[in-house]
């Protein structure tokens, strides 16, 4: 190949990583990327962030913090004083000849104490002969006499040693024939799932995906072998430093499903907030308790607490196999209710009603990453769709609040095992559900200060609001409070099972608060308490990188964090809302209290920046760098023959803002008599903007590109081809099938014959939508004959999505299904 003609091309690069490159195209471009070392930086920062890249250096070299001095190791065991068997254990070991070791077990010099639990003491140590750190896990010493014990923490090690999966821990070599019985395993820089819950709280769908993902891989390896493992929970999963992975650990309570010696009925065996009915019970067990463990593991990272709950042992046990958890997402609504429908089908009581195999969920898993992701070039599986109707569904069916026993067979074994250490009770509420009607929700709510009294003339800002299918619509609603401090949000109708909603309220003289609520359609709505509490004026000065003060720059509060750790943001999008500073460059805002911290967005001409301050300084400066040239998006719409089309509608719906965040308001543009169209308002904020551009024009059918481009890359044009079609015709109904007239229709999405799918997730509707006549009729020609498409549709404030398939006639009769 001829590399005179190879020059750098930035888009093919995240183009390839889109697995939107032709094949050809990717010869190219790895032969170019071979002597070209600005595109190998590209391709490695397009592939991970630098932060990844330096946690995976770390941890792929040396590691320093194992080659620091032990001399003072002793010294951490602080935290274990107290505990017989670990002193036991370290009296135990032979002398070793490296004054920084605390002993000697054989081949490995013991450097100190990892953890310990009811089974087993885990030790770092170091392996002369191959120059490396291993975990050892020692048998409790209470029990190395006990031969069931040793047996079972033999089995443990050929449990796992059987399994050969990257998530499942490793193990190097056994011994249980010595005194002190041990095991080797890789010495791990991380933390448990536990550890990372207690730590931060509840997930992120992404981050729970990821980690769940893996955890499936890791237990369907182990039910491959035949094994059960019986105890899957957070403190059995640990998850790696640096390029983080997933290990399952602790089969000391596995099990062939082929060995009758261990399934015997009766036998009750693992941590009883996690366990399966049919383990409690002592029934035999197949691979699918662990999928119910699995589910419960999966609740945790989403509510940071356990699904079930009971003032005992025996009443957590109960609640297990009698009792469905409450609803995730209004525990945390941040979950998605189709993620909330996975949890709840591993929880399902009958074994047949959850999923098959580790495997199966594995595939689900994957698929609603990739469509996390990149939703655009991934779609949900329809399995995925299938399983959150049934969700919803069953949500809706009315719930006895009788509780029945176990059997009292059940009663006995679990007496007799002895399993009847309490529970700290914890406290936890669920919104209970209530009969939908067809009327709107209108949110209302009250301002207070600390005393009780109403503030009137607060800003109030609603910035979430549920669409279908998970979407947000990010604009934010703005009203100000009466005299008696209420505020009223009218109008808020979807045919779905919730709204989502981040209400902030702003005044003068008062610290910004804000509460994130969740309502369902037709619920009574009770009255939303905001209460503000007083704060002194907050001074900010922004100036530029010569510290010359900036005035008539915008500066909008974003997030105010509180001394104890409270969070209130705004989410706002809308900066030019924010306050300009004066001549001095200065501006004084009532968002924040003394020992906050605080994030504020600066707007200056069209550029947006994030920035921290640390409130309780007189004044807070703000240094701006220079700004850069704003960004170009352009490109050219064609038709199929290469004619350009005039006058073509170009929507754009994503633009990146600092943070990562998405501004959903939709640029609108029309293209010029050659096709061309130019947005010029795309200014630098960070490393990369994404977006997506939408064509949709009378007679053509829609088509969309989806597009990320760093600040420096402007030279890249968009070619955008447009195939003409023909007008399809619908006639929309009610569920009596009376015609509906005056209802908005806007197109969606469009997959083709082929699977390519096009979208439009223009928030703005209205620019693309037609209005159905008195006979319930409207034309639109955004579709093929047997091509799929979904429609967003509005019938008096209430909105949702319809799907259908395009035939031959174009002529499509839907129903809009009553409101639940």
């Amino acid at each position: 190949m001829n590399t005179a003609n190879s020059r750098c091309n930035p888009s093919s690069i995240h183009r390839f990583f889109s697995n939107d490159l032709a094949e050809d195209s990717c010869e190219r471009l790895e032969y170019h990327v071979t002597s070209c070392v600005t595109c190998q930086e590209r391709l490695q920062k397009e592939s991970a962030e630098k932060d990844l890249w330096v946690a995976t250096k770390e941890s792929l070299q040396d590691d320093a913090y194992d080659l620091e001095p032990l001399s003072d190791t002793y010294s951490k065991l602080e935290y274990f004083s107290g505990h017989l068997d670990i002193q036991t254990l370290l009296d135990s070991l032979a002398p070793s000849d490296d004054p920084r070791m605390l002993g000697r077990l054989d081949g490995f010099e013991i450097a100190g104490v990892v953890g310990s639990g009811g089974m087993g003491i885990v030790l770092k140590a170091f392996e002369p002969a191959l120059a490396r750190y291993v975990a050892v896990k020692v048998l409790n010493p209470e029990l190395w006499r006990n031969e069931m014990a040793r047996q079972r923490f033999s089995r443990e090690a050929r449990a796992a040693a059987s399994v050969i999966h990257e998530n499942v821990i490793e193990i190097y070599s056994v011994s249980t024939d010595s005194a002190i019985p041990y095991l080797t395993m890789p010495y791990l820089r991380g933390e448990t799932l536990a550890q990372r819950i207690a730590n931060r709280g509840p997930l992120g769908v992404e981050e729970v995906l990821r980690i769940s993902r893996q955890l499936a891989a890791g237990v369907g390896a182990a039910h491959r072998q035949g094994l059960v493992h019986r105890d899957i929970k957070p403190a059995n999963v640990f998850l790696s430093q640096g390029a983080e992975r997933v290990r399952i650990t602790d089969f000391g309570l596995a099990y062939a499903v082929s060995d009758d010696r261990l399934t015997q009925t009766g036998v009750v065996s693992g941590t009883p907030a996690f366990m399966s009915p049919e383990q409690i019970k002592g029934e035999s067990l197949d691979q699918r308790s662990d999928l119910f463990s699995l589910g419960s593991v999966m609740y945790m990272m989403c509510a940071s607490d356990q699904p079930f709950h009971g003032e005992t042992v025996m009443h957590k046990l109960r609640m297990i196999c009698d009792e469905t958890p409450t609803k995730l997402e209004r525990i945390n609504p941040s979950i998605p209710t189709w993620l909330a429908a996975i949890v709840d089908r591993l929880h399902q009581k009958s074994p047949d009603d959850r999923y098959a195999s580790a495997d199966e969920l594995v595939r689900d898993l994957d698929s609603c990453l990739a469509n996390l992701q990149n939703p655009l070039s991934f779609s949900q599986p329809k399995t995925i769709h299938r399983l959150q109707a049934r969700y919803v569904k069953s949500a809706r069916a009315p719930r006895s609040n009788f509780m029945a026993p176990i059997a009292y067979g059940c009663l006995l074994i679990l007496l007799a095992t002895g399993v009847t250490a309490g529970l700290s009770p914890q406290l936890f509420s669920g919104l209970l559900l209530a009969e939908k009607s067809d009327q709107p929700i209108a949110l209302s709510g009250r301002v207070v200060n600390h005393k009780g009294e109403p503030v009137a003339g607060a800003t109030v800002l609603a910035v979430q609001k549920t669409w279908p299918n998970d979407q947000y619509r990010q604009a934010a609603l703005k009203t100000t409070t009466n005299a008696d401090g209420t505020f009223t949000f009218k109008g808020f109708g979807i045919q779905g099972e919730k709204y989502a909603f981040l209400l902030t309220s702003l005044a003068d003289g008062y610290a910004m608060t804000s509460q994130y609520k969740v309502v369902s359609d037709g619920q009574p709505q009770p009255l939303i308490i905001l209460s503000v509490t007083p704060c002194d004026p907050t001074r900010i000065r922004v100036v530029d990188a010569d510290g010359n003060a900036l005035p008539d720059v915008k500066v909008l509060p974003d997030s105010r964090k509180t001394a104890a750790g409270e969070e209130h943001m705004t989410y706002s999008m809308q900066v030019s809302d924010g306050k300009a500073t004066d001549k001095e460059g200065q501006v004084t805002l009532y968002a924040f209290a003394a020992k906050d911290t605080a994030s504020i967005y600066v707007e200056q001409q069209g550029n947006v920046t994030s920035h921290s301050i640390q409130v309780g300084e007189p004044v807070n400066t703000i240094k701006l760098e220079a700004i850069k040239a704003p960004i170009s998006v352009q490109g050219r719409v064609v038709t199929t023959d290469g004619k350009p089309l005039a006058e073509a509608k170009v929507i754009v719906v994503k633009k990146t803002w600092p943070g990562g965040r998405f501004r959903m308001e939709p640029v609108l543009s029309k293209t010029s008599d050659s096709g061309e169209f130019i947005l010029k308002d795309f200014v630098p904020g960070q490393l990369k903007h994404e977006f997506m551009v939408t064509i949709i024009e009378p007679g053509f059918a829609m088509t969309s590109l989806y597009r990320g481009m760093d600040d420096a890359d402007q030279d890249a044009p968009m070619n955008l081809v447009v195939e003409p079609t023909e007008v399809i015709t619908f006639t929309l109904s009610d569920a009596d099938g009376k015609p509906l007239a005056e209802v908005l229709l806007s197109p969606t999405q469009r997959e083709t014959v082929d699977g390519v799918s096009h979208h439009n997730y223009s928030i703005n509707r209205e620019a693309v939508s037609v209005t159905t006549n008195a006979a319930g009729e409207a034309t639109m020609s955004a579709w093929n004959a047997g091509e799929k498409g979904t429609l967003l549709y509005n019938v008096d404030g209430k909105v949702g999505t319809i799907e259908f398939q395009v035939p031959e006639s174009r002529q499509i009769s839907l129903r809009i299904p009553k409101a639940n």
